[in-house]
C-alpha cells in the first residue's frame, strides 16, 4: 500500500482541473447555503420569527458564504478551507430536522480540502506568488503540477465510497432490481418536478429507457470503485456520472445535491483536455491589444504580471517601451511620455493612454467587460482618472536599472518534499506514511459501517452468524463509527431512494391561506398538481417529505410542529401578523401506489383530487389546527 500510495504521490498531473472543481464546487456551496440563509429562521428557530433561537445565525451563515467567495476566487485558500471545514462541522454535521444527503458530500469534500492543493492554478494566491517572487529581471512562475492523488482521493472517498455503500441496500430492493428503482420516486407527484408534456417526461413514460436507467444506475454504482483509476475508463465514467446526476437534478426537488456531485466529476476530466481547451480559446485568435510599459519600472512589471494573469486567453501582448520604442505603431511618441503613461494599440491601430489602455486591457479580458463598461459610465470614470493620475504622478520614478539596482535573484520557495526529517526520511516519505495510514483508516471506517447495511446484514443471517457475539461486536462498532464519523468525515450509510422511503406513502399535503375576500392563495409548499414548490427544495423538501409528513401513518405532534413553523415563516415573510386572527386551509391529495411500471402514472396522481383535510388558525401568535374527523386515520397521536 505504501508502495502503491508512494508511486501516485510522485506522478505530477497540471492542477488546472483541480482549480476548475474548486470554483464549481465552490459556487454550488454558495447557492445552498443561500438557500439557508434565506430560510434560517424556518430552519434554525423554534418558531420562525415568533419564538426565535437563541444565537443570531444569520451573520455566522453570512460569514460562510463570504469565506466561500473567497475560495472561488482563490484568496487565502489554506485560511479558508480551515474556516469552511469549521462552518461545515457547526452547521451541517449536527443538524438533525433538515439534515440531507449532500450535506455528507459537503463534510467529505470540506475535509479533503483541508489538505489539496486547490489554489496552484486559477487564483488570487497564485498571482501572490508571483508579485513575491518577481522582479524587473525575473518573473517567478509558481508550481503548476500536482500528485495525481489530490485527484484520485476525493473521487475515491467522496463518490465511490458512497455509491459501494448504496449498492449493498440497493440489492435487496425489488423497486431496484427490477430495473425501476429510478423509476418510482419519480412517479410521486410530491417527489417530481417532472414537467407534463416535457422531453423528461417523454423519457420517463418510456419503459425501455426507464429500466436500462435502472439497471445501467445500478451497475455502474457497483462497477465504478473498481474502474474510475483507469485512464480509459475515466471518460465514460465522466459521462454517466454527470447524466445521472443531470437527470436528478431535472427530476427531483434537490439541485444542490444533483449538481455538487456533478462538480466532484470534474476530477475525472482528462489532463489534456484543460490544455486542448486553453489552446483552442487562443488558436486562431488575433491579439485584441498591445501593451507598451516600463521594463525598468517595479511598479510597471507588477501590473503586467497581474494582467497576464487575469489574461488566461493571451488576448494581449505585451511590449516594454525600452526594447520596442521603434515600433511603427508608437512612432510620433516620445521615449519620455511612453515611459510615464501606460499606452496600447488595439488591433484596428487606435492608441489609448492611461485609464483608457487599463479600459481596453478589460474590454480585452472578455470576463472583465462589466468593470469595462463600469469605468465608462461618466462620473466614474472621471473619479478613477483622477485616481489613476495621482497614483501616477506620486509612483516612484527611478528607475530600476544594472546602475542603481544590479540584480538580486529572487529566493525562491524550496520543495519541502526533499527536506531531510532524519537520514533516511524526507518529507515526502512522512507524507506518503501519513497519506496511506489515513487512507487505510478512511477504508476501514466505511468497511464498519457498511457492515450494517441491509446486503450485508441478510448475508449474515444465510450464513447463519448473525445475533453471534462476534456479529452484535461489529453491529455496535458499526454504529458507533457511523455516530462519530458521519459528522467528522460524511462517511455513513447511504439507502437513497429504497423502498422503505416509498412504502405506504399514498397521501400529499398542500397548505393555502384563505385571505380577507375569502380566496385560498396556495402557499408554495406544494402546488395544485401535488408537485414540490420553492419552499421546499434542497434540505426543505426532505424535512417536509419525511419529518413534517411522513409515509404511512403520519405522527400528528411532528405534523402540527412543522406546519406551525411553515406558516408562520410564510405568513411574517408575506407582512401577515400571526397577532391576528389568520386562516389556513389543509389539502389532502390521496393516490396510488405504484406496483409495476405504468405509462402517464404521474400525470394521473396528479390529476387526482383535493379534499379539505382541515385548517390552521393563528392568533395573538398561537397556534391551533383542526383535523376533519374523516382523517384522523392518518395519524398517530402516541409517542414518537
Amino acid at each position: 500500500m505504501f508502495k502503491l500510495i508512494k508511486a501516485l504521490y510522485n506522478k505530477k498531473i497540471d492542477s488546472t482541473g483541480l482549480a476548475v472543481f474548486r470554483i464549481f464546487y465552490m459556487l454550488v456551496l454558495i447557492c445552498d447555503l443561500s438557500h439557508m440563509f434565506y430560510f434560517r429562521q424556518l430552519i434554525f428557530d423554534k418558531v420562525p420569527y415568533i419564538s426565535p433561537y437563541e444565537i443570531n445565525l444569520g451573520l455566522p451563515l453570512m460569514a460562510w458564504i463570504i469565506c466561500c467567495f473567497f475560495l472561488v476566487f482563490g484568496l487565502f485558500t489554506r485560511y479558508m478551507t480551515i474556516i469552511n471545514y469549521a462552518f461545515t462541522l457547526v452547521f451541517i454535521s449536527t443538524i438533525s430536522s433538515f439534515e440531507y444527503h449532500v450535506f455528507y458530500t459537503y463534510t467529505t469534500v470540506n475535509f479533503f480540502l483541508l489538505f489539496l492543493p486547490v489554489s496552484q492554478q486559477l487564483s488570487l494566491d497564485r498571482l501572490i506568488m508571483k508579485l513575491r517572487y518577481s522582479n524587473t529581471r525575473f518573473q517567478y512562475n509558481p508550481p503548476a503540477k500536482t500528485t495525481v492523488l489530490s485527484y484520485y482521493l476525493p473521487l475515491f472517498v467522496g463518490v465511490a465510497f458512497v455509491y459501494t455503500d448504496s449498492v449493498f441496500y440497493k440489492v435487496t430492493s425489488s423497486f431496484w432490481m427490477s430495473g425501476l428503482g429510478s423509476w418510482f420516486p419519480s412517479v410521486y407527484p410530491h417527489f417530481s418536478i417532472i414537467e407534463d408534456g416535457s422531453v423528461v417526461n417523454l423519457l420517463n413514460n418510456n419503459f425501455y429507457i426507464i429500466k436500462f436507467m435502472g439497471y445501467l444506475t445500478l451497475v455502474f454504482e457497483t462497477l465504478f470503485l473498481f474502474v474510475f483509476w483507469f485512464r480509459k475508463c475515466r471518460v465514460i465514467c465522466l459521462i454517466i456520472g454527470v447524466g445521472l446526476h443531470l437527470g436528478i437534478f431535472f427530476v427531483f426537488p434537490i439541485p444542490w445535491f444533483a449538481l455538487s456531485v456533478a462538480t466532484v466529476y470534474i476530477l475525472l476530466v482528462p489532463v489534456k483536455w484543460w490544455k486542448k481547451t486553453g489552446v483552442l480559446f487562443k488558436r486562431g485568435k488575433k491579439k485584441l491589444l498591445t501593451f507598451y510599459y516600463d521594463e525598468e519600472c517595479p511598479l510597471c512589471m507588477r501590473t503586467v504580471i497581474v494582467i497576464k494573469h487575469f489574461d488566461i486567453f493571451s488576448k494581449i501582448t505585451f511590449k516594454g517601451v525600452q526594447s520596442h520604442h521603434d515600433d511603427e505603431e508608437i512612432k510620433g511618441i516620445e521615449t519620455e511620455e511612453l515611459l510615464n503613461s501606460v499606452y496600447s494599440i488595439n488591433h484596428k491601430g487606435k492608441r489609448f493612454s492611461g485609464l483608457d489602455t487599463y479600459i481596453r486591457v478589460f474590454f480585452s479580458i472578455r470576463y472583465l467587460i462589466p468593470l469595462a463598461i463600469l469605468l465608462r459610465i461618466p462620473g466614474i470614470y472621471h473619479l478613477a482618472n483622477i485616481c489613476y493620475k495621482y497614483f501616477a504622478a506620486n509612483r516612484v520614478v527611478e528607475r530600476c536599472t544594472e546602475d542603481n539596482c544590479g540584480y538580486t535573484p529572487p529566493t525562491l520557495p524550496q520543495n519541502v518534499d526533499n527536506i531531510k526529517i532524519l537520514r533516511n526520511l524526507t518529507v515526502l516519505n512522512l507524507r506518503v506514511v501519513f497519506t496511506t495510514i489515513g487512507l487505510l483508516s478512511i477504508i476501514t471506517i466505511q468497511s464498519f459501517i457498511s457492515y450494517d447495511s441491509s446486503a450485508i446484514a441478510s448475508t449474515r443471517k444465510r450464513l447463519g452468524i448473525e445475533g453471534t457475539s462476534l456479529d452484535n461486536r461489529m453491529v455496535e462498532i458499526s454504529k458507533f463509527s457511523n455516530k462519530v464519523f458521519k459528522p467528522l468525515l460524511g462517511l455513513t450509510h447511504h439507502p437513497v431512494f429504497m423502498d422503505a422511503h416509498l412504502k405506504g406513502y399514498d397521501h400529499i399535503v398542500a397548505v393555502s391561506y384563505i385571505n380577507e375576500n375569502g380566496e385560498d392563495v396556495w402557499l408554495p409548499i406544494i402546488d395544485k398538481q401535488g408537485s414540490p414548490q420553492f419552499y421546499i427544495y434542497g434540505c426543505n423538501w426532505v424535512n417536509w417529505t419525511f419529518r413534517v409528513n411522513y409515509p404511512g401513518i403520519i405522527p400528528y405532534s411532528s405534523f402540527a410542529s412543522g406546519l406551525k413553523k411553515y406558516t408562520a415563516f410564510w405568513a411574517h415573510k408575506n407582512d401577515i401578523k400571526t397577532k391576528k386572527k389568520i386562516k389556513f386551509k389543509l389539502h389532502l391529495k390521496l393516490i396510488d401506489i405504484p406496483e409495476h411500471f405504468e405509462k402517464d402514472f404521474l400525470q394521473k396522481q396528479r390529476n387526482k383530487p383535493w379534499v379539505d383535510l382541515g385548517t390552521i388558525n393563528w392568533n395573538e401568535n398561537k397556534f391551533e389546527m383542526d383535523i376533519k374527523e374523516d382523517y384522523q386515520y392518518i395519524f398517530s397521536r402516541g409517542p414518537e
